[in-house]
Order: C-alpha cells, then sequence, then structure tokens
C-alpha cells in the first residue's frame, strides 16, 4: 500500500514539473472572396497582373484562371486552419502553373473542368527565403481558392523494368510478323 501511495506521489510530482503544452496558434485567413482572375495574355518572360494590380506566378504555360499571389497566400492560411500547421513556413510564393492537378499516387497530371490548376509552389520562412519548392493543387469552387499539397511519388513505378525485348536476328527480313 505504501509502495503505490509512493508511486503516485512521484508520477504526480513529475506531472506538475514538467512544461506545459505549447499553446494552440488559430491562425485567421481573410474572408472568403477571392476573385477568379485570368491574365490577358501569357507571353514568355513577361509578369501578367490581375485587374486589381496583384501578379499571377512569373510562369504560366496557357491562358486559364490561375490564383495570384495574395490568393495563393489566403489559400495557405486557410489550409493552416485545417490541417496541422507546418511552423516552418509563413508564406507561399506561387513560381510556376499550369491548368491541371497532380495525380498524389500516378504523379500525372489530369485536366478538369473549372478552375483546377496545379503550381509549383515555394514555402518561405519568416525572413522570407526559399524553405523548398513543392507541387500543390489549386482548386476554385464556393468563391474560394483551395490549397492541396501534394507530394508525388519520385520513384519509377514499379511494373516499369528495366527489361529488354528479346532479339529477332531475322526482323530485317520484310513481311514477317513484327510479334513473334
Amino acid at each position: 500500500m505504501r509502495a503505490t501511495v509512493l508511486a503516485l506521489a512521484s508520477v504526480l510530482a513529475l506531472a506538475a514539473c514538467a512544461s506545459p503544452p505549447p499553446p494552440i496558434v488559430i491562425v485567421t485567413a481573410r474572408a472568403a472572396d477571392d476573385r477568379l482572375y485570368e491574365p490577358a495574355r501569357v507571353e514568355p518572360g513577361r509578369l501578367e497582373y490581375a485587374s486589381d494590380r496583384s501578379t499571377f506566378a512569373p510562369v504560366l504555360t496557357e491562358r486559364a484562371a490561375y490564383p495570384t499571389q495574395p490568393q495563393a497566400n489566403d489559400a495557405y492560411r486557410r489550409h493552416l486552419a485545417s490541417a496541422p500547421p507546418d511552423l516552418r513556413a509563413t508564406s507561399v510564393r506561387l513560381f510556376g502553373c499550369k491548368p491541371g492537378a497532380i495525380d498524389p499516387q500516378t504523379a500525372r497530371v489530369a485536366r478538369y473542368r473549372g478552375p483546377v490548376v496545379l503550381c509549383a509552389t515555394d514555402f518561405l520562412d519568416p525572413s522570407g527565403a526559399v524553405i523548398g519548392r513543392r507541387p500543390v493543387n489549386f482548386a476554385y469552387a464556393r468563391g474560394t481558392w483551395a490549397m492541396h499539397p501534394v507530394d508525388p511519388p519520385r520513384s519509377p513505378a514499379p511494373w516499369l523494368n528495366r527489361e529488354r525485348s528479346p532479339n529477332d536476328p531475322w526482323s530485317w527480313l520484310p513481311f514477317r510478323d513484327r510479334y513473334e
């Protein structure tokens, strides 16, 4: 009985000395009022501006609806409010965008009807330095751009192997069946 009381007292003493849990940070985003902007034209080496004078990504593949830099940051803040925060990155910067979304399993880009774009996105620390660049799908629905970071596979698919076709010494003859 006495050993149980001592064990319980030591556990309570250690719990009292433990550091408090980290504070919960609630990130609030701007109200959902993202307008849908499309660049007037897409030319290599020319930065495009939306009608409110905010910029698009420096590299655009074709004329379509894209998020502007402030809209991408608003989408990132909304994403942080609904997902576990990445404390290192405080903002994002779009580098290049194209219509479609990347599939996280096959790493192929599929086209969708409506404003869905894939952007190479730089994640920035508080000083503005680039932490890393990742592909991010952006989708426009209910008046806001939503951000969906993806982590596509970086290795070849397991069914792709390096096995060569058998060598046929008579393949040069005309009118032969290609697959024998």
